[in-house]
């Protein structure tokens, strides 16, 4: 089936207007596709192939982000552990340094006592 072009449509509608009057054309021209309508389907193809492709594009940028919010995450984590680690150590540093001042004070206040 030929695809009909614009001029093709005009030719109908005036020969249709011509044998039954202008309202018939009218009704007539409204019930035809639009120009260009049997390029529709190739069109839709043409759509779904790019966005086909921005799918792909677009989950492989998802695996790129994920793999680098992976890999921040991993070294956050490590920052972490080591930033506790270093706190308990001064925290058990300290700790250990009130309890060695609190048993001298306790006994040196013995030692006066006697």
């Amino acid at each position: 089936m030929p695809s009909i072009d614009e001029r093709s449509r005009h030719d109908l509608f005036e020969a249709v207007q011509d044998k039954l009057g202008p309202r018939h054309a009218d009704t007539l021209m409204s019930l035809l596709p639009p120009v260009g309508w049997a390029d529709l389907d190739t069109q839709i193809a043409l759509v779904r192939a790019d966005v086909g492709a921005l799918e792909a594009r677009m989950d492989h940028r998802f695996e790129q982000v994920d793999q680098r919010f992976d890999g921040f995450e991993q070294r956050l984590r490590g920052a972490l552990h080591k930033s506790q680690a270093d706190h308990l150590r001064v925290m058990i540093f300290a700790f250990v340094g009130s309890l060695v001042t609190m048993t001298s004070v306790c006994l040196s206040a013995v030692a006066l006592v006697t």
